[in-house]
């Protein structure tokens, strides 16, 4: 009797073992994983964006085993990060995905970072086309969210932390004048296919106008403050040629106040090293369209 229940248990795991790798077998035939490498140069876009992704998703269920914590002077929370080897789960409209993080090293010394994104070949055509185009623009919000604000000068390498406590809550400024303001800066950002649309640069524009004292500065932080943008600040005074003008340009980044104070004076002065014309050309020309999403602010 004995005998024939271990025959009877034996035959049932054989089965069971059979149906399991038919099931490995159907499930691997019907898979696709696309490898996500990092590049150098240029990034790899998708790789960055999966970075700042995956940890907003829940990193920990059955299988995890290691998280990694990290948290520098400057955050004000831990963030978690997957290791090597670690798998998570994402769903995206109805769609089941896995990611998992690899570092390999290769024995000509190379270490080589990716990510292994895996779902059934039926979806291909929108997590090309959707998912991983939604990774893409949830990264750009978890960067705006966390942004540091920096404070630089064009001409310099280094740059502090900006953290001028002005807001549009805090400052004296007339109510209406003050919505108007903000929704001119709205307008400006969720507007990048209509200046592709219309030809122009992604920039915008303001004159502020006052003696000391009366508020410029706060406004400027104000505005840096409430869109997360870098502060970059132009001294004219510095400026030995037109084309210092133009490095000058191209040394900010995208999403940034280029401020640019005192300009009356340098105008006015006879002894200036540059031309009119190369400044309104820096300003308003077409070296002004380089980079996106850029804001000039110009103090007198």
């Amino acid at each position: 009797m004995n005998f024939i229940m271990e025959q009877l248990v034996l035959l049932i795991s054989t089965a069971l073992n059979y149906l399991a790798t038919l099931f490995s077998l159907r499930r691997y035939h019907h898979d696709l994983t696309l490898i996500i490498r990092e590049e150098n140069w240029p990034p790899n876009q998708v790789y960055d964006a999966a970075h700042l992704y995956l940890p907003t998703i829940d990193l920990i269920n059955p299988s995890t085993r290691t998280i990694r914590v990290t948290k520098t002077p400057r955050q004000e929370a831990v963030k978690l990060a997957t290791e090597s080897g670690e798998q998570v789960a994402d769903a995206f409209e109805g769609i089941n995905l896995n990611w998992r993080y690899v570092v390999e090293k290769h024995p000509s010394g190379c270490v080589e970072h990716r990510f292994e994104l895996t779902f059934q070949k039926e979806h291909k055509d929108k997590v090309m086309t959707s998912y991983l185009a939604y990774v893409v623009r949830r990264a750009e919000a978890i960067k705006q969210e966390s942004k540091i604000i920096n404070l630089s000068n064009v001409y310099s390498d280094s740059e502090v932390e900006f953290e001028h406590p002005a807001t549009f809550e805090t400052i004296a400024m007339e109510p209406g004048l003050k919505q108007k303001i903000i929704k001119d800066l709205e307008r400006f950002v969720s507007r990048r296919e209509f200046y592709k649309k219309v030809g122009k640069a992604w920039k915008r524009g303001y004159l502020l106008y006052g003696p000391p004292g009366t508020g410029k500065s706060s406004l400027i932080a104000a505005m840096a403050n409430y869109l997360k943008f870098d502060v970059f600040e132009l001294e004219l005074d510095s400026i030995e040629s037109d084309s210092e003008l133009k490095s000058a340009l191209l040394s900010t980044t995208n999403r940034s106040i280029l401020v640019i104070e005192d300009i009356d004076c340098s105008v006015n002065d006879e002894e200036r090293r540059y031309t009119l014309s190369g400044l309104l050309n820096f300003m308003d020309g077409l070296w002004s369209s380089c980079g996106d999403e850029r804001i000039i602010v110009r103090a007198y």
